[in-house]
């Protein structure tokens, strides 16, 4: 199944943000995906105090990861311009949201963010699995 491997297959491309929080983003995720963090550390990055965060928000943290794995996959391969991946990111999004906007009001509960959690380890593993293969 496609979408079960969405996000390790298409991460041999890539675009990137720039600035200072798109880099905490990124080593929050990885933190997050190498088990050096729980996942309360990357929401912390993500929400900044706030209850809930937007699709907006999770749009940037489906980026750093998809930025993470780009890097993962290929640690030795040009950044491409944002443009290039954000049909990349659009179509992890459709597989996103709605595993983890659960009552469909566009803002995302901590709670609900655990779905993203759990959906970020899958892939990363697949991910882990393809690299040693």
């Amino acid at each position: 199944h496609t979408s079960d491997h969405l996000m390790g297959s298409i991460c041999s491309h890539t675009g990137e943000r720039s600035g200072d929080s798109a880099t905490k983003l990124l080593d929050a995720t990885h933190d997050y995906c190498s088990d050096n963090e729980n996942l309360d550390s990357l929401w912390e990055v993500l929400a900044r105090g706030r209850e809930q965060i937007g699709l907006d928000q999770l749009r940037d943290a489906v980026e750093a990861a998809f930025q993470l794995f780009v890097r993962k996959r290929n640690p030795k391969r040009r950044v491409q311009a944002e443009k290039r991946s954000a049909r990349y990111v659009d179509e992890i999004m459709r597989e996103v949201v709605p595993l983890v906007d659960k009552d469909g009001n566009y803002k995302v509960s901590r709670d609900e963010f655990d779905h993203y959690g759990k959906y970020l380890k899958v892939q990363w593993k697949l991910l882990q699995t393809d690299l040693h293969r």
